[in-house]
């Protein structure tokens, strides 16, 4: 969904040294040196915590409390680099620039082929990858469960990159907490790579976990994702929500053992109308 990212060499400068910074922000250990042009204009948090009077504005410094410094620190190089990661095998060259083990999770122990455009076919898209220079980790390669078996397709290069275990609920966290902290542009992305990345990871426990949270972490009244999860259901496993009153005020609960029973209702609802 989204094209290729190449930060401007000035905000790559300004992210990695914080020449001429104004703003120090800290999250648990970890501390920035930012700047309060770049990251007001970017955040309504941000603008608020430095106009208004208080000891942030006074001291020019911000403590954010209550959240994963993981998802912040990817929260604070979006502002500077247009990214975050986990994102597309495209992005891994740019990415690979601001290797930082702050902003990783866990790895995945396997990996989805990543295929071009060849027989038309593509899922060079999937934003689950992470930029690594770790040897060490190793993930077994497998075939995308969507591509027919008659199709004999070429994967893509992973060099420089690793599968995250995690990608929908990163992208799901990630959606919230632009939401948190007045990013629009940020939840857009986080909603488009979310999207991007069910095709090759509806069927885990990583959606499991990403619908629990979208259900319990953001209000009725944001359909951002809800109405994207909605469609998952019955794009990829055959189940409409809408045919079971009330079922979608449960999904905050929405556990492994729920996930098997609707794959079940739905290839059944299949098999009943095929």
């Amino acid at each position: 969904m989204f094209g290729l990212t190449r930060t401007p060499p000035s905000m790559q400068k300004a992210w990695d040294n914080g020449e001429y910074s104004d703003l120090k922000v800290t999250c648990g250990s970890d501390v920035y040196d930012l700047h309060k042009v770049i990251v007001c204009h970017a955040s309504s948090f941000f603008k608020g915590a430095c106009r208004f009077p208080g000891k942030e504005s006074q001291n020019s410094h911000v403590d954010i409390l209550d959240e994963d410094p993981c998802m912040v620190h990817r929260m604070l190089s979006y502002i500077y680099l247009s990214d975050y990661e986990p994102s597309t095998i495209w992005q891994m060259p740019y990415l690979s620039q601001n290797l930082d083990s702050r902003g990783l999770k866990s790895y995945s122990t396997t990996m989805h082929c990543l295929y071009g455009r060849e027989f038309g076919f593509i899922n060079s898209g999937c934003a689950c990858m992470t930029p690594s220079s770790d040897p060490s980790i190793e993930q077994t390669t497998f075939r995308p469960k969507w591509v027919p078996r008659n199709k004999e397709l070429v994967p893509m290069s992973s060099d420089g990159g690793a599968q995250v275990a995690n990608p929908l609920l990163i992208h799901a966290s990630m959606y919230a907490l632009a939401d948190r902290y007045g990013i629009p542009t940020l939840s857009e992305m986080a909603k488009g790579k979310f999207f991007d990345s069910l095709r090759d990871h509806w069927d885990s426990e990583d959606f499991v976990e990403a619908v629990a949270y979208i259900y319990s972490s953001t209000p009725d009244s944001d359909r951002g994702l809800r109405d994207t999860v909605i469609a998952a259901f019955k794009q990829y496993m055959g189940f409409n929500v809408e045919d079971v009153p009330g079922i979608e005020d449960k999904l905050h609960q929405f556990d492994t053992l729920t996930f098997m029973v609707l794959k079940e209702w739905g290839k059944r609802d299949r098999q009943r109308t095929g």
